[in-house]
């Protein structure tokens, strides 16, 4: 580049800085750069002027001795173009221009009243200050203006023919004419370098704007074309059919994809708007044509439906079908925009599906069992119908309760925590028996068998499950516990009674034999207190067989049910009097006194030999297991509708387990007794049988070394 383009570069970016400013916008920073221009120019002129003054007098062009104060007046001009340039390089422009112009213009009237008055250059300065407010703020400004200079000039031309006013300074006839032509050179050459300055100003202005409409043209068509293969690329390889009927009903737009789904081109159905109605299955066209009726009209709602078409290639296919009106940005409506998307496949999975859950809705609502699913919150979601046979309720009353909303409130809080921890570590359930009240508050015992079920993120959102009813088979394994335990306590009571006819019974009959052979064989050579003593221990000996054979025959009765229950009313004390006497005899042998505390005023119904029997074993054990020296007492009390009858000794007691088993058949061994009296173990099982055929109960209390109570209770009348 040449040193000439160099300093023109130069020059360029200072004038540049010079008349920058700073604005919001690109009228603004226009209408800144311009005034700052004028601001520089305006600062020319005046020194321009007051070279002019200073060299009046000595090229004779005034008789006036010109000072240097009067002719640097024109400098108090600069101060305000100053700041009114900065003022506007920040930003204030349209108020700095508001300040220089009125300012300029009074100041410009001043100076025409101090310099020549109506003669003065100063009217001349003034049209360029009216030009300035005229084209950079408005024309009205330029009429206010124009009419105040017009008054105040003919205000100083009545003043001075009136001789009342004179100016300051003059520069006479010779030398005003001069000033005259040297200002209207000056506001020439400046007023045609400013509109030449504007005229280039403005064309290149033209000329950029001119280029930018240009180039935003040029782009927006650039954006048009690629915005066109945009929506061509997106509308020809969509993937469903699309189409744009126009408002004549005849097809604008179809695309490509027509062809892979009907095997027709885009163009057959361009020349035929009917074909579409055409390939629609008989079954379903009337169904279209009718949907076709809704939609061709203007601000028509988006539409759906599915329908069949016969292809080309005589396939039937489903087709899903949305369209909905359309219209220009003018609101004109352009017709229906439509797609039709192929939706076989996915009509071939919903048969299946259906089909599947047809045969699952067949399975469930009919199965025996009680089929069921839950949300995580645990409520129900489904139940089939079974819940109404087996709760009584219906499908409709179940969904949305709990499992424990069925369960008795201490079943609920047994399963409750189980229930927690399944929700929150899911895991399957096999075989959960819970109780559950019916709607008639029955109870109902279920079988559950349940797993979880996830989601595609592997959180467990419910538990499917089916319920069994087992009330029927828990009752009859209740049964069958009971008949089994029934059987092992015959079982047991059959082999003591073999046991004891094996042994117990058969002992005696051995020492009969003896002592009677002994008698038979010996007798002349036995002396009489021998002979005294084998028939004292006959005695003994057949007196418990007896025993031992009457308990064995009341055992068999009660066991095969012909144990006849007779009860009848009577005095409960004179009823037990003979068999008490009669055991205190016994007793007497020990040394072993036997009170009888029983009320005689108690009047009792039950069967008189059982309770008889119940006594004299009840008060031959007490006597069998007390030491000589000891007492038996015998009780009773009535206690509200029942009476209560007690046998207490001063024996040798019990422990614990022989007291907890001691009316369990086949538990309870025969003990020797305190004089070493035998026994067959047979008695409290009696008695216990007995009580219970009177609907009553037995228990005892015994501490080891302290003695026994055995307590009866039994109802006053049955």
């Amino acid at each position: 580049m040449s040193v000439s383009g160099n300093k023109q570069t130069w020059y360029s970016s200072r004038w540049q800085t010079l008349i920058d400013v700073k604005a919001d916008n690109d009228e603004d920073f226009r209408l800144g750069r311009l005034f700052n221009t004028l601001m520089v120019i305006s600062t020319i002129i005046v020194v321009v002027l007051v070279i002019v003054f200073m060299l009046m007098e000595p090229l004779g062009l005034s008789n006036h001795t010109t000072t240097h104060v009067e002719a640097a007046f024109p400098f108090v001009f600069i101060p305000l173009s100053l700041f009114c340039w900065r003022h506007a390089k920040n930003g204030h422009i349209k108020s700095s221009i508001s300040i220089y112009v009125w300012t300029n213009f009074v100041g410009i009237s001043a100076a025409a009243w101090v310099f020549d008055g109506i003669y003065s250059p100063a009217w001349i300065l003034n049209i360029w200050t009216i030009t300035i407010a005229g084209t950079l703020l408005t024309p009205i400004y330029s009429l206010w203006m124009t009419s105040g200079i017009v008054l105040y000039y003919l205000l100083l031309l009545i003043l001075y023919k009136l001789n009342l006013y004179q100016p300051l300074l003059s520069f006479g006839e010779e030398g005003r004419e001069y000033v005259n032509i040297a200002c209207l050179l000056i506001m020439l050459m400046s007023s045609v370098g400013f509109l030449t300055f504007l005229n280039m100003r403005s064309l290149r202005d033209t000329l950029l704007r001119l280029y930018k409409e240009i180039s935003e043209r040029k782009q927006a068509e650039i954006k048009l074309n690629e915005s066109k293969e945009k929506y061509r690329t997106v509308a020809d390889f969509t993937y469903d059919w699309e189409y744009w009927l126009g408002p004549d009903g005849r097809y604008i737009y179809i695309s490509p994809s027509c062809e892979r789904i009907t095997r027709y081109k885009a163009d057959e159905f361009l020349d035929d708007p009917h074909l579409l109605t055409a390939i629609i299955h008989p079954q379903d066209r009337s169904y279209f044509r009718h949907h076709l009726d809704g939609v061709m009209t203007e601000n028509c709602e988006v539409r759906r439906l599915d329908f069949r078409i016969i292809t080309r290639s005589n396939e039937e296919r489903w087709i899903s079908h949305t369209c909905q009106s359309v219209s220009g940005s003018d609101g004109k409506w352009l017709g229906r925009r439509g797609t039709n998307r192929d939706i076989t496949d996915q009509k071939r999975i919903e048969e299946t599906l259906r089909k599947s859950e047809d045969k699952f809705r067949s399975l469930a609502e009919n199965i025996s069992d009680w089929i069921w699913e839950i949300d995580k919150e645990g409520k129900y979601i489904y139940s089939n119908p079974r819940s109404k046979d087996i709760l009584g309720y219906e499908s409709e009353e179940i969904i949305g309760k709990t499992p424990f909303d069925f369960m008795p409130p201490e079943e609920a809080e047994r399963l409750g925590a189980a229930f927690e921890a399944a929700m929150n570590t899911p895991q399957v359930f096999s075989g959960i028996e819970n109780i559950n009240l019916d709607k008639n508050g029955n109870t109902v015992i279920l079988e559950t068998n349940a797993l979880p079920i996830f989601n595609s993120s592997g959180e467990c959102i419910s538990y499917r499950g089916i319920d069994r009813d087992i009330t029927e088979r828990k009752s009859s394994e209740q049964k069958i516990k009971k008949i089994n335990e029934e059987l092992k306590e015959l079982n047991a009571t059959r082999d003591r009674f073999f046991s004891i006819i094996a042994h117990d019974l058969k002992s005696p009959f051995q020492g009969l034999l003896g002592y009677s052979e002994m008698l038979t064989t010996e007798y002349d050579r036995l002396s009489e207190s021998e002979k005294i003593l084998f028939i004292k221990n006959i005695y003994e000996l057949s007196k418990n067989a007896y025993a031992l054979l009457d308990n064995l025959l009341i055992w068999s009765r009660i066991q095969t049910g012909k144990m006849i229950f007779s009860p009848d009313v009577f005095n409960l004390r004179q009823e037990l009097l003979p068999t008490i006497n009669l055991l205190s005899q016994i007793a007497s042998n020990k040394n072993i006194s036997v009170e009888n505390n029983i009320d005689g005023k108690t009047l009792l119904k039950a069967d008189r030999n059982m309770l008889q029997t119940i006594i004299r074993n009840l008060v031959s054990n007490a006597i069998k297991f007390t030491l000589q020296g000891g007492k038996v007492v015998l009780a009773s009390a009535q206690i509200s509708n029942y009476v209560e009858i007690s046998v207490s000794d001063t024996g040798v007691g019990m422990n614990r387990d022989l007291l907890e088993n001691i009316f369990i058949s086949g538990k309870v061994t025969s003990t020797k007794g305190t004089g070493n009296e035998g026994g067959t173990g047979l008695g409290l099982g009696l008695c216990y049988e007995m009580v219970k055929m009177h609907n009553g109960k037995i228990w005892a209390e015994s501490k080891v070394e302290n003695g026994t109570t055995f307590v009866f209770r039994i109802p006053s009348e049955i």
